[in-house]
């Protein structure tokens, strides 16, 4: 999982929009953040590991300037967590440089990484022998790109990602030219912004807020849009220019969001297929509660991931809630979810606290939007019982459980040995008693996607989700 931008002015500097940009999208990756730059062709980068306040804060980029830029934060799923893998990556086409910012992932691409070596294409991310693959699967694009022969920019990305297939939103910058692309699935998110004279593409719609410009679209599944400078002082125009296919085997051809999104890693305050993630996650409670109701004396939300779950679920059941009974110190960092696994312990320890006066011989239903590993839950579930001296701790789940590896961006593949529910086999009171609960209970996955199309957005349907990470169905083969 990734934040990628791009934004293009008519003569100001971006620098500072550049990182602020970063910054409203932290929460989607924090092992490394880069960013460049430029202008009349001319271009300069920043790269490091951590987050874009570690890797630009304390002036940190004084010296980058231009009217165009991309920034990254990464939350790496293929290539490893190395500063050579940190993005925007850089090509060349036809002798001018360019460069890719990528959120999503790609399947079976190995057969077009060797097509690039047997071509000459040596890459920086990794090596790729019969045993091993540690080349980025971002770089895989960039290096089909590079060895098109193509004749414009344009076509040499819609003939790449032809080729390819898995998920993906991007944004590339070329001869000053910014384009974003968003497959056909539509499985990332990826909005247009303008205004204050700069326009662009954002991994999510919070971040216009951010920037104080207004969010005008979302880039259509299957589309590429192209940004250009226009005639001082006119804004920046952006344009539809093409269309990419759906990867040659997909088996349903149609619109993918992906339900986790909705669930967990988009901002509340973005808006995602026209639809605010907070009432989502509202809703997403209010029907946990129609499907598994429970009057304890007090419901709280693990924090901050639970909060609007958990006041949907009170406020659907009439229920005595507290948000504030777990406290999250919120100087210990990011989300543990993303957070490396050495340091998840360590960092829920100094995160979560509880106020045991609120908690006190009360039962108390704790509600979190989903449970991956559990070790957050778990976290919960002893404080609550050894300092908050809670007599009884209930759980409910505002998503189904996370039961399958996610091979479309998230890098539960690779931690497959780690998933509670998959490990538990699905057996909730097993998962119940591991976690240390006196009960659990997850909503549907029917009443899950029910509760994004209850709220007012465009249209989706039943099948209109990628809910693979729940129901085990890859709409896109993996293997």
């Amino acid at each position: 999982m990734c934040g990628i931008a791009g934004i293009l002015s008519n003569g100001n500097d971006v620098v500072q929009d550049l990182i602020l940009a970063g910054r409203a999208q932290n929460h989607r990756g924090k092992e490394s953040a880069g960013l460049v730059v430029g202008c009349g062709g001319l271009y300069q980068e920043q790269k490091g590991m951590g987050t874009v306040e570690q890797v630009f804060g304390r002036n940190g980029a004084h010296y980058l300037s231009g009217d165009v830029g991309l920034v990254h934060v990464r939350y790496s799923t293929a290539g490893g967590s190395l500063l050579c893998a940190a993005q925007p990556t850089e090509g060349t086409f036809q002798g001018k440089q360019f460069w890719l910012a990528h959120n999503g992932s790609l399947v079976r691409w190995e057969k077009c990484a060797r097509e690039c070596q047997r071509q000459g294409y040596q890459f920086t991310t990794g090596a790729l022998t019969d045993r091993v693959a540690s080349i980025s699967d971002s770089e895989v694009i960039v290096a089909l790109i590079s060895l098109s022969s193509r004749t414009t920019f344009l076509e040499a990305i819609q003939d790449v990602l032809s080729r390819v297939e898995g998920t993906y939103s991007l944004v590339l910058l070329y001869d000053d030219v910014l384009y974003g692309v968003r497959d056909a699935t539509g499985n990332r998110p990826l909005v247009i912004g303008r205004g204050r004279g700069i326009t662009g593409i954002f991994s999510e719609s919070a971040t216009c807020t951010v920037l104080n410009i207004q969010r005008e679209d979302e880039v259509k599944a299957g589309t590429v849009v192209e940004v250009r400078k226009a005639t001082y002082p006119e804004q920046c125009h952006w344009r539809v220019v093409g269309s990419v296919p759906f990867s040659a085997s997909d088996t349903e051809k149609m619109t993918k969001p992906c339900l986790f999104e909705f669930i967990y890693f988009l901002r509340p305050d973005t808006k995602f297929h026209e639809r605010r993630v907070q009432l989502v996650r509202e809703e997403m409670g209010a029907e946990l509660w129609r499907e598994h109701p429970f009057k304890a004396d007090l419901t709280i939300p693990v924090p901050d991931s639970g909060n609007a779950a958990a006041r949907g679920y009170a406020q659907a059941g009439s229920l005595l809630f507290h948000p504030n009974a777990l406290f999250r110190f919120h100087y210990s960092g990011g989300r543990t979810f993303i957070e490396l696994h050495d340091k998840r312990d360590l960092g829920l320890r100094i995160k979560l606290t509880v106020i045991p006066e609120l908690t006190e011989g009360k039962s108390i239903v704790v509600v979190d939007d989903s449970v991956v590993r559990a070790t957050a839950l778990k976290r919960v579930a002893y404080i609550l019982r050894t300092e908050g001296r809670a007599r009884e701790v209930h759980g409910r789940i505002a998503s189904p459980p996370y039961a399958h590896p996610c091979f479309y961006g998230i890098d539960t593949y690779r931690i497959a040995g780690e998933l509670v529910a998959e490990r538990q086999r699905g057996d909730i009171a097993a998962i119940a008693k591991e976690i240390g609960l006196d009960s659990l209970e997850y909503l549907s996955l029917n009443g899950c996607k029910r509760s994004v199309l209850r709220v007012q957005g465009d249209r989706l349907s039943l099948d209109n989700f990628c809910d693979a990470c729940f129901s085990g169905n890859y709409h896109i083969p993996v293997k």
